[in-house]
C-alpha cells in the first residue's frame, strides 16, 4: 500500500495539494520535497502522510488517465525537518487567522537556514536571589502544578515578577526543557538579556528582526538544536522550534505590540497557548495592568491568577497627582510645564535625582496649519496633519510620507503656516531652555531606531542623566533607582481616541509608567497634566484603585457588549478608489447578513475612523461574535468571493485596534 503526503507548496495559494509518494522514498511530516505544479516544479512541505492505494498516474490526456488527480513527488530535499510541533502550528495559524498555508510557513519559519552550530560546554546555572514572601508563595503555587495551565502573575511594578520567571525558568531548564521568554518590545531583551546572560550564560539566546540574517540564523538553529535551553524575544519569537517545550512566559501580557500589524493578525497570547497546550506546558502570563480578557479569564476559571501587591523592597507606590490645566496657571497661557511639575523638576535637580517626562507623541509640533485661511497642512495619502519635526521636515507617521518644512501655505499660498500641539521634540527644546544645566536625554523612534541605541540612551541616562524625556518606549520594564518623580504630559489624546479601549490603554500607561518612580531608596512621585481630571480611568489611577478600575471597565463592556463579552471580527477594505472600496465592502457586508438570523452582530459596512492610509481609502465591518458561532461565522467567511486585484480585504481576528 503506498502513500499520499498533503503538501504545502512554496507559493500563495489557498489549500494544500496531494501527492503520490514514491516507493523509493521515505518521508514524514517535516520533510521537504520537489513537487510538479502545472508545468513546473517547487520547493513544497509535507504536512500529512496517510495510506492510500492509489497508483500513480498516466500524464494527463491520456487514454489511461484523461483527467488526472494526482501526481508523484518528484524528489526529497537536503533540508532539516521540521518537528511535529511545528508542522501542527503552521496548520493552526493558517485554519485560525484565515491565511494561506504558505503565509501561515512564512510566519512560522521564514527564510531561515539550518546552520550547524558548535557544541558548546553547558553553562551552570547561578543562584537565583533570595526571594520575598510573596514571592516564595507564588512559585510555590506555580511548582505545585504540573502540565498545561495558565497563570496570571498580577504584581505590582518593582514586585519582583522578573526573578519569579528566571527561577521558574531554571527549574524548567534543570528537568531538560526548554522556555521561551516573551518581552513585548525589542527595546527591552538587552536589559533581560543581561539578567538571562548573568543567571544562564550560554544556555540563553535571543531572537528579533533587529538582527541579521545569520544572527537569526544561528539563533534559530541553537533553538532547535536544544543547545538554547531559553530563547529571549519579542513577539516573532513565539515561533522559535523548540523541540523540548517546557514553559511560556508573557512579560508585559497587557501590552498591545503582542497583536501582529499585517497578515497574519495574530495574538501572541493564542499562539502561545496553543503551543503550551500541545506541550503539556504551563503558560505564564505576567503585569502589573493585566488585560481586561485576561483578568476575567482568570475571574471565571480560565486562567490561575497569583498576586503580589507590594514592592519587592516594599518600598511604597508613588502617589499620583493630576495637575488641571485648565485651572493651572502656567497651562492656561499656553505654557508646557505647569507650576507644580516644574517645581517638582527644580526641587529633584537640586537633590541631585532623576526625572522622567512621558509624552507619547513624536515630532515637534503634531499639527501644522495655516493662521490665515485656517486649512491643515495635510498628508497626501491619508488627510492627517503632517507633523513638523525639529530638521525642518514635515513627516506622516502613519504613512511614512516627508515633505521639506515650509512656511507657505498650499492652499491659500500665504506664508502663514503655523505648528500647533505638543510634541516630544518641542518638550525636550523647552526643557533645554528651562533648566539649561541639566543633562537631558530623549528616547522615541526618531532617537532610538535600533535596540542598541535605545539601550545606550537609557544606559547614558542611568549612569549620568538628569532628566528622560520618552515616549511609551520608557514607561515598561526599566529600572532606574535614581528616578523620583514622573510627569505625564497630553494624556488627553489618548483618552480621546474613538477605541472602546482607550480608558484601559491610558489606566495601563499611568500605572506602568507611574512604576518607574521611587524604585530606590527614595520615595517617587507622579504628576499627570490633564484637562480631564476627573475621567474614571485618571480617578482610578490616582486613588490606585485597580480593583475599582477593573470593575467599572468590565461593566462598561459589559453593557456595550465588547469582550471580554463577546469576540470581535474586523473586515478592513483598502483601494485607491473610494468608490470601488465602499462598494466592495457594502456588498461583502450584504452577503454576511444571514449571520444576524443566527443571533451574531453586524454592522454596517462605513469608512474607518482613520479613512484614508497609504494614499488607500479604508472601510471596514465589525462582527460581534459568541464563541459558539465561530464556526458559523468561518463558514461563511469561507464563501465570500475574491475582491479585486486593486483591493485588499484585512481579516482581523480579536482586533488591538479598530481606528
Amino acid at each position: 500500500m503506498g502513500q499520499v503526503a498533503r503538501v504545502l507548496i512554496m507559493r500563495n495559494v489557498d489549500r494544500l495539494y496531494d501527492y503520490i509518494v514514491p516507493e523509493a522514498l521515505s518521508m514524514v511530516a517535516g520533510s521537504y520535497v520537489q513537487v510538479p505544479i502545472g508545468p513546473t516544479t517547487v520547493e513544497g512541505l509535507v504536512m500529512h502522510l496517510r495510506a492510500s492505494e492509489i497508483q500513480p498516474v498516466a500524464p494527463e490526456g491520456t487514454v489511461e488517465n484523461p483527467s488526472r488527480k494526482f501526481r508523484e513527488i518528484t524528489g526529497l530535499l537536503d533540508k532539516k525537518t521540521l518537528a511535529p510541533d511545528i508542522v501542527t502550528l503552521i496548520l493552526w495559524l493558517s485554519e485560525t487567522y484565515i491565511c494561506s498555508p504558505y503565509i501561515a510557513y512564512q510566519t512560522v519559519v521564514g527564510t531561515r537556514k539550518y546552520r550547524e552550530t558548535p557544541d558548546e560546554a553547558t553553562s551552570a546555572i547561578a543562584e537565583g536571589h533570595v526571594l520575598t514572601e510573596a514571592q516564595e508563595s507564588v512559585l510555590a503555587s506555580i511548582r505545585a502544578k504540573q502540565g498545561y495551565h495558565t497563570w496570571l502573575l498580577h504584581g505590582v511594578t518593582a514586585s519582583g515578577k522578573t526573578e519569579i520567571y528566571l527561577q521558574l525558568a531554571a527549574d524548567i531548564m534543570a528537568a531538560g526543557k526548554q522556555v521561551l521568554f516573551l518581552v513585548p518590545e525589542i527595546g527591552l531583551t538587552p536589559q533581560l538579556r543581561t539578567r538571562v546572560e548573568e543567571r544562564f550564560g550560554k544556555r540563553g539566546v535571543v531572537m528579533h528582526s533587529g538582527q541579521t540574517p545569520k544572527q537569526r540564523d544561528l539563533a534559530w538553529s541553537k533553538a532547535l538544536s536544544g543547545q538554547a535551553s531559553i530563547v529571549v524575544g519579542p513577539r516573532s519569537a513565539v515561533f522559535a522550534p523548540v523541540p523540548a517545550l517546557g514553559a511560556i512566559i508573557l512579560d508585559e501580557e497587557h501590552d498591545g505590540s503582542y497583536k501582529q500589524d499585517s497578515n497574519p493578525r495574530y495574538w501572541t497570547h493564542d499562539v502561545a497557548n496553543f503551543r503550551c497546550r500541545y506541550s503539556h506546558a504551563p503558560l505564564i502570563l505576567g503585569s502589573a495592568t493585566p488585560r481586561l480578557e485576561t483578568r476575567y479569564h482568570a475571574q471565571i476559571g480560565q486562567a490561575t491568577c497569583v498576586s503580589m501587591p507590594y514592592r519587592a523592597n516594599r518600598n511604597p507606590m508613588p502617589p499620583i497627582v493630576c495637575v488641571d490645566s485648565k485651572e493651572d496657571p502656567n497651562t492656561r497661557v499656553g505654557g508646557i510645564f505647569s507650576q507644580p511639575l516644574d517645581a517638582a523638576i527644580r526641587l529633584r535637580l537640586a537633590k541631585g535625582e532623576k526625572t522622567i517626562i512621558l509624552l507619547n507623541r513624536r515630532g515637534y509640533a503634531p499639527y501644522v496649519g495655516c493662521q490665515s485661511c485656517q486649512t491643515i497642512y495635510a498628508c497626501s495619502q491619508c488627510g492627517l496633519s503632517m507633523t513638523y519635526h525639529r530638521d525642518r521636515v514635515f513627516r506622516c507617521h502613519r504613512c511614512y510620507v516627508t515633505a521639506p518644512a515650509t512656511l507657505h501655505c498650499p492652499t491659500c499660498k500665504k506664508p502663514r503656516l503655523g505648528y500647533m500641539g505638543l510634541g516630544i521634540q518641542k518638550v525636550e527644546a523647552e526643557l533645554i531652555k528651562h533648566f539649561p544645566d541639566s543633562r537631558i536625554m530623549r528616547a522615541d523612534r526618531d532617537s532610538a531606531t535600533t535596540a542598541k541605541q535605545l539601550e545606550k540612551i537609557l544606559g547614558d541616562f542611568d549612569r549620568e542623566g538628569d532628566i528622560l524625556i520618552g515616549t511609551q518606549l520608557v514607561a515598561k520594564g526599566h529600572h532606574f533607582e535614581g528616578v523620583t518623580l514622573v510627569g505625564v504630559l497630553g494624556i488627553d489624546t489618548a483618552l480621546n481616541l474613538q477605541d472602546f479601549r482607550a480608558p484601559e490603554r491610558v489606566y495601563q500607561l499611568l500605572v506602568q509608567v507611574a512604576g518607574r518612580a521611587g524604585r530606590g531608596a527614595v520615595p517617587g512621585e507622579v504628576m499627570v497634566q490633564t484637562s480631564m481630571p476627573q475621567h474614571y480611568a485618571l480617578d482610578s489611577a490616582v486613588r490606585q484603585d485597580d480593583t475599582g478600575f477593573y470593575q467599572q471597565e468590565l461593566a462598561y463592556r459589559e453593557e456595550l457588549l465588547y469582550p471580554p463579552f463577546c469576540r470581535l471580527l474586523n473586515l478592513v477594505y483598502s483601494g485607491p478608489d473610494m468608490r470601488m472600496v465602499s462598494q466592495t465592502a457594502e456588498k461583502d457586508a450584504d452577503y454576511l447578513m444571514p449571520l444576524v438570523a443566527e443571533g451574531l452582530t453586524l454592522f454596517p459596512a462605513i469608512s474607518c475612523p482613520v479613512d484614508k492610509l497609504q494614499d488607500r481609502y479604508r472601510w471596514h465591518i465589525l462582527i460581534k461574535f459568541s464563541a459558539a458561532q465561530e464556526t458559523l461565522l468561518r463558514m461563511q467567511l469561507a464563501g465570500l468571493p475574491a475582491v479585486h486585484r486593486n483591493l485588499r480585504r484585512i481579516i482581523d481576528m480579536d482586533p488591538v485596534s479598530l481606528l
